[in-house]
């Protein structure tokens, strides 16, 4: 019995919450944006804006094997930590998240007394404006792509054929 409420409690504690379920899956489409056309200037760009943070801060989270969602989440939770986006509480963040123990986006959280739902709607944001900008780029691309090269033949397919 003693060795069921163990595995019962330790479960209990390596459980994801959907709240960590959503906001894992939303840096995994923010990575996976990112191989896009275009995708990770347009999400470099983004996270400077939507950060205030200049490409070194994202450059070095990136030298430490983090994707682009990650990063977004990092510099999410900083940002309600006092102190705001530091590189002593994006080091509080890494260290909780890698361990060890390595700790859930949850738990980091909680341990913080960080408001986790307002990380997953802002992650969720810069998919959402990230997607619309490579949208917007690749139609412009497209548009001047055929303006410039495209030529209609003076003539049909089948001109030149047969003689």
């Amino acid at each position: 019995m003693a060795v069921c409420i163990a595995i019962c409690i330790t479960s209990m504690a390596f459980a994801k919450t959907e709240e960590e379920n959503r906001l894992e899956r939303e840096a995994v489409v923010l990575n996976h944006t990112a191989r896009q056309s275009g995708g990770e200037h347009a999400i470099v760009q983004l996270l400077k804006k939507e950060f205030n943070v200049d490409e070194t801060v994202i450059n070095g989270l990136q030298k430490r094997k983090l994707g682009y969602g990650d990063i977004a989440v990092i510099l999410s939770l900083t940002q309600q930590m006092p102190g705001r986006i530091a590189d002593v509480n994006v080091n509080k963040i890494l260290s909780l998240r890698q361990g060890p123990p390595a700790e859930g986006w949850g738990v980091i959280s909680d341990r913080l007394g960080l408001n986790l739902g307002a990380v997953i709607s802002q992650v969720a944001g810069i998919h959402r404006e990230v997607s619309e900008d490579i949208r917007k780029a690749q139609d412009k691309e497209y548009e001047t792509g055929r303006e410039g090269s495209y030529e209609r033949p003076s003539a049909g397919w089948w001109a030149g054929r047969g003689r």
